[in-house]
C-alpha cells in the first residue's frame, strides 16, 4: 500500500473493503483543547475528533476526522451544541463502516461516553440541527437556501504534553429555512503548519472532494446554494 492508496477517510476504507481487501479499524474519540487565532486574538476552544487506525491487507494506516468545534464565549457554538453536532456525523460514519462489513473496535474514550455527559442538557438548550436535517426538510418541499463561507483557521492544538500549530479548513454554512437563518460550522480537513508544503495541496483537495459530495446532496434536494471551493495551491 503506497501513500497514494492509503486511506484518508471513511469512504476510502469502504471502497477498499468492497474491492476485496482485508480491513481492520479502531477508533479513539478525543476532545482536544485549542487556542484559535481569531482576528489577532487568542480564543480558547475544543475540537471533537476521532482517530481512525488499523490495517489494509496487513499494512498500517491512520487518519483523523474532526466532527465539531466549540469555543468559549458567544463566538462559537456551546460545547453541548458541538457534542450534539458531532454525534450524528460520527454515528453515520460508524454505520457506513458496519454496512461495508468493517468491524469497528472502539478504544479509550468513546463518543457515547461524551454524549452521555451532555444529554441531560437537552431541555435547557433544545435540539441541535445539522445540515442533513435541512436536506430532509428540503426534500419535504420546504424552501432552503445555504450560503457557505470558507475559512482557513490557524489554531494551536494541545495534545498530551506538546503543542502543534494546525490549519483547519472550515466552512460556515448560513442556512435559511422557513424565514429563519441558522449558522452551522463544519471542518473538512486540517494539516500541521510545519508540514504545509507537504500536506496543503492534498488536504485542500480532500476538503473540496468532501464539499462536492455535500453540494451534490444539496442539488438533489433542490437546495439553492452557490458552490464555493477552497483555492487549490
Amino acid at each position: 500500500m503506497t501513500q497514494q492508496t492509503a486511506p484518508h477517510r471513511i469512504s476510502d476504507l469502504v471502497k477498499l473493503k468492497r474491492s476485496g481487501m482485508s480491513i481492520t479499524c479502531q477508533s479513539r474519540f478525543q476532545m482536544v483543547p485549542l487556542e484559535v487565532d481569531q482576528d489577532g486574538e487568542s480564543v480558547r476552544a475544543f475540537i471533537f475528533l476521532c482517530q481512525y487506525s488499523g490495517t489494509v491487507d496487513g499494512a498500517s494506516y491512520a487518519f483523523r476526522k474532526c466532527y465539531a468545534r466549540a469555543c468559549s464565549g458567544h463566538r462559537c457554538a456551546t460545547i453541548y451544541q458541538a457534542v450534539m453536532t458531532a454525534k450524528p456525523y460520527a454515528q453515520a460514519d460508524y454505520q457506513k463502516l458496519q454496512q461495508a462489513g468493517i468491524h469497528l473496535e472502539k478504544r479509550r474514550m468513546t463518543l457515547d461516553e461524551i454524549v452521555n455527559k451532555f444529554e441531560g442538557m437537552h431541555e435547557a438548550y433544545g435540539p441541535t440541527r445539522i445540515i442533513h436535517d435541512y436536506i430532509h426538510l428540503a426534500r419535504q418541499g420546504h424552501d432552503v437556501r445555504i450560503d457557505p463561507v470558507l475559512n482557513r483557521v490557524s489554531a494551536q492544538e494541545h495534545v498530551d504534553n506538546y503543542k502543534i500549530q494546525r490549519i483547519f479548513l472550515l466552512v460556515v454554512f448560513g442556512i435559511t429555512c422557513n424565514g429563519e437563518t441558522h449558522r452551522h460550522e463544519r471542518c473538512f480537513a486540517c494539516y500541521a503548519k510545519h508540514l504545509e508544503k507537504v500536506e496543503k495541496r492534498e488536504k485542500t483537495h480532500l476538503a473540496n472532494d468532501r464539499l462536492k459530495l455535500l453540494y451534490d446532496e444539496f442539488e438533489r434536494a433542490s437546495i439553492v446554494c452557490e458552490k464555493r471551493f477552497f483555492i487549490q495551491p
